[in-house]
């Protein structure tokens, strides 16, 4: 049966049932995106079809594709307290460490997240703060 609308027409990338958090290169050939357990971050190249593994962790989230195109960003949540950002450089799979928690200057946060990427590709970071709890008072 056909598609009632193009709203509800779905395309799938073959071998993506199990994969989740699919981001496109900027210039549309490649897609990468996490496995379902988010040990691997997985890269497909429209041209040849099959997924390949781009990184592997513990427990990896974000694959944000770099405005040039050649770097893949990610942070691993398993790297303990640190919660390492790293670049993985698409051409050769060089993997670069960025960010960690340590280098924010704030006693006050738990922890972080690799929100976005700046038009400069500096990361942008979500915070978590550690604040005591307040009463509230009528």
């Amino acid at each position: 049966m056909p598609p009632r609308s193009l709203g509800e027409r779905r395309q799938f990338l073959p071998g993506a049932e199990a994969l989740k958090a699919l981001s496109c290169s900027p210039d549309g050939r490649y897609r990468v995106a996490e496995t379902g357990d988010n040990h691997r971050l997985m890269l497909f190249d429209s041209q040849s079809q099959p997924w390949r593994e781009l990184a592997h962790g513990e427990v990896l989230r974000a694959g944000l594709w770099s405005h040039d195109g050649k770097y893949v960003y990610f942070q691993d949540f398993s790297e303990g307290a640190s919660q390492t950002i790293f670049r993985v450089r698409f051409s050769d799979r060089r993997t670069e460490r960025i960010a960690t928690l340590e280098q924010i200057p704030r006693a006050d946060v738990r922890n972080y997240r690799l929100a976005a990427l700046a038009p400069d590709d500096s990361v942008m970071v979500s915070l978590v703060l550690c604040r005591p709890l307040r009463h509230l008072c009528c």
